[in-house]
């Protein structure tokens, strides 16, 4: 990825990983193996990809992660613990719960927007 940086020329501390579902699934393990790969992520329905033997320094990492109370394949208690996981690694992390299953909202697109808006500017750690 650095040697993409230099030949592309786009800095490393602005790349935000988006994901939804497995797509979030893959940005999270990235977070947790290569934490350098990203400066922050929106993580839409993630869920526990792995855990490292060692936890990476997340304290320079901020992660925006949406989630639905209705939802068949991502429970509450597995978001829970993705949430604990980069808390525990130090991230700045929220999580935002919706009255949906897998589904993206409107709402939850809107909250990122706003997260986004935001992450760089004030740290933040919240669980809604």
């Amino acid at each position: 990825m650095i040697d993409a940086s230099k030949s592309y020329n786009f800095d490393l501390q602005r790349v935000i990983a988006v994901g939804y579902s497995n797509g979030a699934n893959i940005a999270a393990s990235m977070l947790l193996l290569r934490p350098e790969t990203f400066s922050s992520a929106i993580l839409f329905r993630a869920m526990v990809p792995l855990v490292p033997q060692t936890l990476p320094d997340l304290s320079d990492k901020h992660i925006f992660m949406s989630s639905g109370l209705y939802d068949p394949i991502v429970s509450r208690q597995e978001a829970e613990k993705l949430f604990g996981l980069y808390k525990k690694a130090g991230a700045n992390i929220s999580l935002s719960w919706q009255q949906s299953g897998h589904e993206l909202t409107m709402e939850e697109i809107r909250k990122a927007k706003e997260w986004l808006l935001h992450s760089t500017s004030s740290p933040r750690s919240s669980f809604a």
